[in-house]
């Protein structure tokens, strides 16, 4: 299957984590608290990693219907 995009972005607390997954193969998370309201969903090929201290904090609201999951991985290589 297809590999994730040569295209690199360095993600900060607050940044939109599902735009930049639709637009970069590679993702480089800053140190800090990722904030996440609904689950991550990666459609294409992607590769995540992070700093030190760097933290994916999922946040469901109580009145959401139950997520099936966190991350939803849709691609191989990922």
């Amino acid at each position: 299957g297809p590999i994730p995009e040569p295209r690199r972005i360095e993600a900060r607390p607050g940044d939109d984590l599902h735009a930049l997954a639709a637009r970069f193969g590679r993702i480089h998370l800053k140190t800090g608290v990722h904030r996440l309201a609904r689950p991550l969903v990666l459609p294409d090929p992607v590769t995540i990693d992070a700093e030190p201290g760097a933290i994916l904090e999922f946040d469901q609201r109580p009145d959401a219907p139950p997520w099936t999951a966190a991350v939803k991985i849709r691609a191989g290589h990922t």
